[in-house]
């Protein structure tokens, strides 16, 4: 946009704020530039003296064009940016109701949370990785909104879907697909990359496991999705190759955003977590007192599980729970 001297008014067309100082300002500048009158005269010394003030008036202006023009550019980005920014605190909130927020981990634990909406999320998968690629359509830089969800806001489906993750506790990632309008895809595909030897197997409950050497390293939970409402919409999972396919059956009377979630969740650090502390719980053991005054194996276990961090634990268990945080073991499998 170009403002010339004619056009520059009160009712130039930007932020009425903006408008009316910056028409005040240059006003007064104006009036600076143009306090002295240059007189045509035949003294040299004068002549030279006019030159430098039209320099100077000329100087003036462009200052002041310079300026307008570095405002009116400069304002744009930070309105897009507050737009993006109130679309993601949107979309979290819709997808942190469906889901609740007291499995999310801590932020400092989203390592595994792309930047982008084009690159995989990485999880565990027993004592290797598995990769999840979200369903985008464009590449859409990720923002954490929200208690723990990073969303690509307009990420898929052509802008009519926001993509999100949830890393939990439990070493799981929860990969997240909100459907904005009726019009919108009904199918999403995650492609999945495998540790080497593993396979999907898709079990009855419509839950698909990730399987190597007939041991499970995880699974992706039975399929669900939600409406605005919080009333459960049909979904499916087929398998097409190493792609997890879910198709989410809206109705009519379907109350949009609809969120949808396959749920990558890992049985292998909770295991590990158990075997250390029952590994523990011998009576010659230096935490079997702590343990026991916990209430046992299952309950300890059941409040480490629950802290996001060791400070957590501590700050539950007390002086039993610094005992128990005494064996390594437990340190390095439950946190």
């Amino acid at each position: 946009m170009v403002v010339s001297e004619a056009d520059w008014g009160p009712k130039t067309p930007i932020c009425p704020v903006l408008r009316s100082s910056l028409y005040l300002w240059r006003s007064s500048l104006k009036e600076f530039c143009a306090q002295q009158p240059i007189e045509q005269t035949a003294n040299q010394n004068i002549i030279k003296e006019v030159s430098m003030k039209r320099r100077q008036r000329a100087l003036c202006g462009s200052v002041v064009t310079f300026t307008v023009a570095s405002l009116l550019l400069g304002a744009a980005p930070a309105s897009s940016a507050d737009s993006g920014g109130q679309r993601a605190a949107n979309a979290a909130a819709v997808v942190e109701r469906a889901t609740g927020t007291t499995d999310l981990a801590a932020s400092s634990d989203a390592s595994s949370v792309p930047a982008t909406s084009v690159r995989p999320v990485t999880a565990a998968a027993g004592a290797d990785q598995i990769t999840v690629t979200l369903p985008a359509t464009s590449a859409v830089p990720g923002v954490r909104a929200g208690t723990g969800t990073v969303v690509y806001p307009g990420a898929s489906a052509g802008g009519k879907a926001d993509l999100a993750v949830q890393p939990t506790r439990n070493g799981g990632i929860r990969a997240l697909v909100t459907i904005g309008t009726a019009d919108a895809a009904l199918d999403y595909r995650f492609d999945l990359g495998l540790p080497d030897g593993a396979a999907l197997e898709q079990q009855a409950d419509g839950s698909v496991n990730v399987v190597k050497n007939g041991e499970a390293l995880g699974a992706f939970a039975a399929p669900w999705a939600k409406d605005a409402n919080g009333t459960p919409v049909p979904t499916s999972y087929r398998l097409d190759g190493n792609t997890l396919v879910q198709h989410i059956d809206t109705r009519p009377d379907t109350a949009y955003p609809v969120v949808a979630d396959p749920f990558w969740d890992t049985t292998w650090k909770y295991t590990k977590c158990v075997a250390a502390v029952a590994a523990a719980f011998v009576p010659a053991g230096k935490a079997f007192s702590a343990i026991k005054g916990l209430g046992g194996v299952a309950e300890t276990v059941k409040l480490l599980w629950g802290a996001s961090k060791a400070s957590d634990f501590l700050a539950i268990g007390g002086s039993a729970a610094a005992e128990i945080l005494g064996i390594s073991s437990i340190q390095t499998n439950c946190f």
